[in-house]
């Protein structure tokens, strides 16, 4: 064998070796993640009210009452959302929550002599193909029609309908979405 191919040979062992240590962690860590992923979404679909095929649940949800949480197919629930669904809270179809985001259906009677002992629960719905940006807050009683899009940050106390764009404290409608976009009429 000539001298270059020796050197070669040597050279492709080094660098194979490498790139072997190098990825095996990598993969390692991504099956991690993926049964992670596994485990989280198992762990929810015994607890919630209903939970549908293909959902992606984040790491760092919380969820008060889960047994009134129903969530429709293909939901992505990004990470640190806190739910608190005792009041009742349906996601339809194809909806996607931005992290950091809280959805409550609970509130306090603040014409109530003691506001503590007081907590009035509303139902809140997400319509088919809705977009919640990341850090939005959705306020009891609310329902978010089809194909709606919340902006990062806003603070929804008010129905949004479908195929708007609803931005801002408080949120209000800014803008229309065109129907078919969602798969609409």
């Amino acid at each position: 064998m000539p001298n270059w191919a020796r050197k070669a040979f040597k050279a492709s062992l080094f660098f194979g070796a490498y790139w072997a240590l190098r990825l095996v962690p990598t993969m390692f860590l991504m099956y991690l993640s993926v049964c992670r992923n596994v485990v989280r979404t198992a762990y929810w679909k015994r607890r919630l009210g209903g939970m549908g095929k293909r959902c992606i649940l984040r790491q760092g949800i919380v969820i008060h009452g889960p047994g009134k949480v129903v969530l429709g197919d293909d939901v992505s629930i990004a990470e640190y959302v806190h739910i608190y669904g005792g009041g009742g809270i349906f996601v339809g179809e194809n909806t996607m929550i931005g992290p950091l985001t809280s959805i409550t259906t609970s509130t306090h009677d603040y014409a109530a002599e003691t506001m503590y002992y007081t907590l009035i629960q509303k139902p809140i719905r997400f319509g088919r193909d809705v977009w919640v940006g990341a850090g939005a807050v959705i306020l009891p009683g609310v329902t978010i029609g089809d194909g709606a899009v919340i902006g990062a940050g806003a603070v929804v106390t008010k129905d949004v309908p479908a195929f708007t764009i609803a931005i801002g404290v408080p949120a209000r409608v800014v803008a229309e979405r065109p129907a078919r976009a969602s798969g609409g009429t």
